[in-house]
């Protein structure tokens, strides 16, 4: 399959269906890279709804003429299993087998399996997450309490519940926070790196978490658009559709 793979990138023309989250990366590998490759970027927001994700992807896919490109390239992983009954019509779909966007950034599972067993408690951001979350409203850190804020939310709760139920509400809120305790910035050395590296200390400062930077490997990213396809991904050929895999394949396919 990466033989057959490798052999078509001369005359293949690829398309790509990607999370934004990944745009920073993924639109400098395109410049880079040596396939054709018509892009399209859902909206990072869609991970909140995963069906509705789910929904918008296979839209997206079911738009693409027949034809016309030799494969899709899906820039969705596991996730929240929104690409689980994901199905091919008439191009083959490609996957990176993954469970997040953190292993493609890092380059390969075996590398997110190590960082995951030597810091088990660690919030990962990359420039592509960064970017998104603070163009959101209200505060650009994300779930992340910041003083100023959490005062302002507290004194809301406070007016419309009462202080014992605004203060039992602040608590639920800021516990997921327990379960971390590194805050590690992945160093693609795409955009405003400065500025990415402040923004993650600044948020394991507010949680008191350690900071630490960890340098990105591209070369799961480079091989995906450019049809070196091997074992990290997978292929789902038409008519077949995506399920999720309870071992370190990650994503399987079966008959849709």
């Amino acid at each position: 399959m990466a033989a057959w793979a490798a052999g078509a990138i001369a005359i293949m023309k690829l398309k790509l269906l990607s999370c934004e989250v990944f745009k920073p990366e993924f639109e400098q590998a395109v410049k880079q890279g040596k396939s054709e490759l018509s892009v399209e970027f859902l909206p990072f927001g869609l991970h909140e709804k995963p069906d509705e994700l789910r929904t918008e992807l296979q839209a997206r896919i079911d738009a693409v003429p027949a034809g016309v490109y030799g494969a899709i390239l899906v820039g969705y992983c596991l996730c929240s299993r929104a690409v689980v009954g994901i199905t091919a019509r008439q191009t083959p779909l490609v996957f990176p087998k993954a469970h997040d966007c953190i292993t493609v950034l890092l380059g390969s599972r075996q590398r997110y399996n190590e960082e995951f067993v030597r810091e088990p408690g660690t919030y990962y951001y990359s420039a592509g997450w960064i970017v998104r979350q603070e163009s959101r409203e209200g505060n650009p850190y994300g779930t992340l309490m910041q003083n100023a804020a959490a005062e302002r939310r507290f004194a809301e709760y406070v007016q419309k519940y009462g202080e014992d139920n605004a203060q039992y509400l602040m608590e639920v809120e800021s516990a997921w926070t327990n379960e971390y305790s590194r805050a590690a910035f992945i160093n693609t050395n795409v955009g405003d790196i400065p500025y990415y590296r402040d923004f993650v200390q600044k948020v394991a400062a507010s949680n008191q978490w350690k900071y630490e930077e960890i340098p990105s490997d591209l070369g799961l990213i480079s091989r995906f658009l450019d049809g070196r396809w091997d074992e990290d991904f997978l292929i789902v050929p038409p008519g077949q559709q995506v399920t999720a895999k309870y071992d370190n394949e990650v994503l399987g396919c079966k008959p849709g």
